[in-house]
């Protein structure tokens, strides 16, 4: 829905610009009904506070950055469409996403075809301080972020 309002002024009129993956995103938020926004608004609020209650115990969340490693273009053009795909790039960062908690992606290995791999560290509402301490402690120790695939 976010994305879909993002680009109200463009988009359907000139859907012949989107590709079919971004295309397919906006259409679901246009399908969005009041209620349905309601709810989810309402869920949002929930999930804030059940991951807030979380940092009561601990400094930061590492989690993976999505379940999918070396996603290619074609690939991300049926984001929109595909359902699975849809779910599976969104499934680590769509909560903190939602519940405004700042995060941080940081390298942490490469796939068998030299594609990195990532993961997030996710800190308290600003708390950015202790998520960027966090990485930056991280990249003393590991030297992930110096490497690159080949292009």
């Amino acid at each position: 829905m976010e994305t879909a309002l993002a680009h109200e002024e463009t988009y359907p009129a000139q859907k012949d610009q989107y590709g079919p993956g971004l295309s397919g995103l906006l259409d679901l938020g246009h399908q969005v009904t009041a209620l349905e926004y309601q709810r989810l608004l309402l869920s949002r609020a929930a999930l804030r506070g059940d991951i807030s209650a979380l940092f009561s115990k601990v400094d930061l969340i590492l989690a993976p950055a999505t379940a999918y490693a070396g996603l290619t273009w074609d690939t991300m053009t049926r984001f929109g469409t595909d359902q699975a795909l849809f779910n599976g790039v969104l499934r680590y960062t769509s909560a903190f996403d939602a519940s405004g908690h700042p995060t941080i992606t940081l390298p942490c290995g490469m796939t068998s075809a030299g594609a990195p791999i990532g993961f997030q560290l996710v800190a308290a509402h600003f708390d950015e301080t202790a998520m960027i301490q966090g990485a930056w402690a991280y990249q003393q120790v590991t030297e992930w972020h110096k490497k690159h695939p080949a292009i």
